[in-house]
């Protein structure tokens, strides 16, 4: 959406919103939970599910006359709206259980049967929660919600938002993180795709991205360190070996020919990271604060995204034996 001409005038202008939410962030991040996930439910709800009962056979009785099954086609079929009432009946009770924290005895065993005033309750809280409280519940529903794909547009609908609202923070990979820009979100997003068959590399880099989010208690230290660490798992991969960055740094350079001041730049990154983590405070260092810890996580997800690329390119396996 562009800029109205008022906002290009200057003559209203967005302040960030940092610590707080007004009331148009906060109603349009409310309208995209009602376009990906309230209208979905909705439409659920109203699905005539009495009539059908939902035994485990239903759907079946046209064929239990002619005493056949239907085939695998047909069978899942019948068998959709059955899973999807079973999935988003998950979603309503660990809502109702992790996120509100209030008595599953209180829900009924058919959760269609509480939806209008579940849904009255869920928009009175979050019009009436705390500003944290509405990222907390927007990150909570991403997190439990079955479907990646909805979730994914659920993310970036209140990434326009934020955008648009002049918002202090933004969704990456299923956290709501202190302002990035698009290519800084992309790098990043990138990055977890590209590590995610190794665990040890993706929880280093969750961690970084952890610690820098945290809006209560951020630790840019450990932030920093876990950033270059999820590289250093990289080079591993890359060189079959156990070792430092800087002690790696050379093979990799050999493995997948760079440029030698490339390597030696990213050996640089990885001796200041180096000195953050052996001294909680360094004589003659300034501590690592938002601006440090932001740059080395973004500078961290290039090199690997760059690193992973070469080596598909020069056909290595990443793998440590």
């Amino acid at each position: 959406m562009p800029t109205l001409f008022s906002e290009r005038e200057g003559i209203i202008e967005k302040e960030l919103q940092v610590g707080y939410i007004n009331k148009n962030l906060r109603t349009r991040l409310w309208n995209c939970l009602e376009r990906y996930y309230w209208k979905y439910i909705k439409k659920e709800s109203l699905t005539d599910w009495k009539t059908r009962k939902y035994r485990r056979d239903w759907g079946y009785f046209p064929y239990l006359a002619k005493r056949t099954q239907p085939s695998k086609e047909e069978s899942n079929r019948l068998e959709r709206p059955l899973r999807e009432y079973r999935k988003i009946g998950k979603f309503i009770h660990e809502l109702w259980d992790s996120y509100f924290r209030l008595p599953l005895n209180k829900l009924r065993e058919d959760w269609t049967e509480d939806w209008k005033e579940l849904y009255e309750m869920l928009e009175n809280y979050f019009f009436g929660c705390e500003w944290y409280e509405v990222y907390d519940f927007l990150e909570f529903v991403v997190n439990n919600w079955p479907d990646q794909e909805r979730n994914r547009e659920f993310m970036e609908c209140c990434n326009r938002v934020l955008e648009e609202e002049n918002a202090g923070y933004r969704f990456i990979n299923g956290m709501i993180v202190p302002i990035f820009e698009k290519t800084e979100i992309s790098e990043i997003e990138t990055a977890f795709e590209n590590v995610k068959p190794w665990k040890g590399v993706y929880d280093d880099l969750f961690s970084a991205l952890k610690h820098l989010s945290d809006r209560e208690h951020p630790n840019y230290k450990d932030s920093v360190v876990a950033s270059i660490r999820a590289v250093e798992g990289v080079a591993k991969l890359i060189t079959h070996r156990h070792g430092t960055l800087g002690e790696l740094m050379p093979k990799v350079q050999q493995v997948l020919e760079l440029d030698e001041h490339f390597a030696k730049a990213i050996g640089q990154l990885w001796r200041y990271t180096n000195t953050v983590a052996r001294h909680s405070d360094p004589e003659g260092e300034k501590m690592p604060e938002f601006e440090e810890a932001k740059f080395v996580l973004v500078t961290s997800c290039a090199i690997i995204n760059y690193l992973i690329t070469k080596a598909n390119k020069k056909g290595v396996e990443l793998k440590l034996e």
